[in-house]
């Protein structure tokens, strides 16, 4: 992706080198006929010089090596599509209120839940979805919609562990969809650029950062008409590495009126502090209570079906199964593990039930 870019500037770069040598061509040789044609010319060479050329040097200074490896290892859940989110009239086993706080509500919305339970996955799952989509639009109105996503990860680079990588993949996304904002909330850079300095190169410093950012929420700005509106989905506050107040300060963006956030994180005691008023709003979702179904999915999908297919069925066997779904405890990540390291290679070896139920028995539960 960033090369790409790169490849984008130097093109764009060539054909305004090109539309000036035209331009100078056409000078040499100028009769009254020609005259649209240079007027032309001279706007597009004019507008790639001061408005396009900017744009796309200030959008690529903000790309940064992994910037999106941690959200394309998400994979789409292959048994469950976790509808169960938009349902906003099923109380079992508690109410969920993700889409009336996305139609109408501010703040944070918070999904924490036990390591592995598929938080990742449902954010994902949430941003990309039409439905989210569409209920914030109803809560935009008349306003501009602009969302922007950021997936922390402890195991890739110090860019996708700080925040500093979260502010330029806010910014990034923000400005891909509306390069009209740059210039206002990139003064500085935006003049630099029409000196003809090359920003892309130019290093970002967390406080110019921390300045765009609340200078996006903030200001009253307009694009085309419109006041801009913002939802920002962060996956992973619990990979982060640094100042341990980031939760604070995703409270103070997500206050302005014109921000939401929803995130992610396991239910440590440092985001169970910060977000105390999404909880008291019920702005939040304690995602291991709400994923024995789609476990259930997963377990008779994957052993039910090698059971049936190797012609092992019964009560004692339907209880294999139901001791799986019991003993995960909402955490799909201990299913995977169980099915695919124990319970399915003991079935394709023929081993008896209570091999198997000895087996299960020695693995901790998914606490």
């Amino acid at each position: 992706m960033e090369r790409d870019q790169q490849s984008h500037y130097s093109d764009m770069a060539q054909q305004f080198a090109q539309l000036k040598t035209e331009f100078k061509a056409d000078m040499a040789h100028f009769t009254s006929s020609q005259s649209v044609d240079l007027i032309e010319k001279l706007f597009a060479a004019h507008k790639k010089a001061t408005i396009d050329l900017p744009q796309e040097s200030i959008i690529a200074s903000l790309l940064y090596p992994g910037m999106a490896n941690r959200r394309a290892m998400i994979m789409t859940p292959e048994h469950s599509t976790y509808d169960w989110i938009f349902d906003t009239t099923s109380a079992v086993p508690r109410p969920v209120r993700y889409i009336p706080w996305v139609e109408k509500d501010v703040g944070i919305f918070w999904v924490t839940g036990k390591a592995g339970s598929g938080k990742s996955t449902l954010m994902k799952y949430m941003c990309n979805d039409e439905r989210t989509r569409a209920a914030l639009a109803q809560w935009a109105g008349s306003r501009k919609l602009l969302t922007a996503s950021h997936y922390f990860w402890s195991l890739g680079s110090p860019m996708e562990q700080n925040y500093s990588g979260l502010l330029r993949s806010i910014l990034y996304d923000i400005f891909r969809s509306c390069p009209a904002l740059i210039e206002p909330i990139c003064k500085l850079r935006w003049a630099e650029a029409l000196q003809g300095k090359d920003v892309r190169s130019m290093p970002w410093e967390d406080l110019q950062l921390q300045d765009c950012i609340k200078t996006l929420v903030t200001s009253n700005l307009e694009v085309e008409g419109q006041t801009p509106c913002f939802c920002f989905f962060i996956d992973g506050l619990d990979e982060f590495f640094g100042d341990k107040r980031l939760a604070d300060a995703l409270v103070s963006l997500a206050d302005t009126g014109r921000t939401k956030i929803c995130a992610s994180s396991r239910p440590w005691n440092t985001f169970e502090d910060a977000f105390v008023a999404s909880k008291q709003r019920g702005s939040y979702l304690e995602l291991h209570h709400h994923t024995r179904p789609d476990i259930a999915k997963v377990v008779e999908g994957e052993l039910g079906a090698k059971l049936i297919k190797i012609n092992r069925t019964g009560a004692k066997w339907n209880s294999l199964v139901q001791d799986v779904i019991d003993r995960a405890e909402g955490v799909f990540l201990w299913v995977t593990l169980v099915l695919r390291n124990e319970l399915i290679p003991c079935l394709e070896s023929r081993e008896d039930i209570q091999f198997l139920k000895e087996r299960l028995d020695a693995v901790p539960s998914g606490k």
